[in-house]
């Protein structure tokens, strides 16, 4: 087995990851207001003692010294949560390509790196291996033997994404979300005959085209294909990363302009990774999710989250989770067009899903540690449950660890969902 933690000079320090694989849950927290309440309780007690002190006896203006400095903490940790809140929730509006990599490939045209940026252009980053290559840091928890098939596998993957993209149609479409965001998508329509739809939802940071990887397999069954630009990502609207709970409703919308333009009688099929995982889960338990809608693909999905977000407090930013990731979550409230990041949890909204789903998950993912899956799959429905794990996987590496099982897993599961 891979030795489970990595060095600490191989973590990345504007992405300080989890280094370690959480296998049965032990870092994980239940979301509660108690710990900012009684960090309130003490910050207040402090703020009189500082302000009795001014007044007091050289004694009391000890302990008021000590009050100030307690508020100074307080008021430290506050500063930190706001930094992840700024770093890792607000909108990126990332593109395919950096705006110097557009430029780059504007003014060279011709070459073997304008030929690689056409490629993360259309393909995406992740399929690609583009520097800076996020895989890099998931690949600490890995044996050497398996980095190598992952890479192998990668490349293979790269070269048949980008032949079937080269034959593909893209066309970019809008919708708006309920609350008036404006959202863009860009649609591929592989046989305009078909009444089978797969909307692909990226994950956090990412961009449409790195769901071309997963894409083009969809395609080869006769699939049209849209790909959502997730709020706060590309050209959609949105200041704040939704983490899958503002992303549910966006993507509700998707559906119903879907149904709108194709027809009632079409049939689909939502598939995503990470944060897209998440996002198609939380939205499969929507009350008004349209009955098109016939089964979910959850790629490294988190349960929730808040427990995303407490080990990289607690190994990357080496802070106290308590009261910091309450404090992170009270931030994001405060912010304008914020939300309770506790509500971002597909393993509470579970069981409110009535339609069949697989869930797909790496073994050796640091970053969304396993344990997630096995909560999420206690919580749904028995009867519409399905899970599938990658023992030489890291975060969102499954169908490159072993492409051939990964869509076995998922077209059969398409079978099953559809003769129930």
């Amino acid at each position: 087995m891979a030795e489970d933690v990595v060095n600490e000079a191989q973590v990345d320090d504007d992405f300080p990851m989890p280094v370690s694989v959480d296998f049965e849950g032990a870092s994980w927290e239940a979301p509660t207001w108690k710990p900012l309440a009684a960090a309130g309780g003490i910050l207040a007690a402090g703020a009189s003692a500082v302000a009795g002190g001014l007044f007091a006896s050289k004694r009391r203006r000890g302990a008021a010294a000590a009050a100030a400095g307690g508020l100074a903490v307080a008021g430290s940790l506050y500063g930190v949560a706001s930094r992840v809140v700024s770093e890792f929730l607000s909108a990126p509006h990332k593109h395919p390509l950096a705006a110097d990599e557009q430029e780059y490939l504007a003014e060279n045209p011709t070459g073997e790196l304008a030929e690689h940026y056409r490629h993360v252009q259309r393909i995406g980053r992740m399929i690609c291996g583009a520097q800076p290559d996020s895989w890099e840091g998931y690949y600490q928890a890995l044996e050497p033997e398996e980095v190598e098939r992952l890479r192998a596998n990668r490349k293979a993957e790269e070269a048949a994404t980008w032949a079937w993209s080269e034959g593909a149609s893209y066309q970019q479409v809008s919708t708006q979300s309920d609350d008036g965001t404006t959202l863009v998508g860009h649609l591929v329509q592989t046989d305009p005959a078909s009444k089978r739809w797969v909307v692909l939802a990226h994950g956090y940071h990412g961009t449409w085209a790195d769901m071309s990887q997963y894409a083009h397999h969809w395609a080869e069954k006769g699939c049209n294909l849209l790909f959502p630009e997730m709020r706060g990502h590309g050209d959609s609207g949105g200041s704040l990363v939704g983490m899958g709970w503002l992303d549910r409703r966006d993507l509700v919308a998707w559906l119903g302009w879907l149904v709108a333009e194709r027809g009632e009688d079409i049939t689909i099929a939502l598939h995503g990774h990470s944060m897209g995982g998440a996002s198609v889960l939380l939205a499969s338990a929507e009350e008004d999710l349209p009955a098109q809608v016939s089964l979910v693909v959850a790629d490294c999905a988190y349960s929730d989250a808040l427990n995303v977000l407490a080990p990289i407090l607690r190994e990357g930013f080496r802070i106290p989770v308590h009261p910091a990731l309450e404090l992170l979550r009270l931030v994001v409230r405060l912010k304008k067009g914020g939300y309770d990041l506790a509500n971002a949890s597909p393993e509470t909204a579970a069981a409110r899903i009535k339609v069949p789903v697989l869930l797909l998950h790496g073994e050796r993912d640091t970053f969304v540690p396993p344990y997630m899956v096995r909560r999420i799959f206690e919580a749904l429905p028995e009867s519409n449950r399905r899970m599938a794990t990658f023992p030489g996987a890291g975060h969102c590496q499954s169908m490159c660890s072993n492409p051939k099982r990964y869509w076995d897993e998922v077209f059969s599961f398409v079978e099953w969902a559809h003769s129930k």
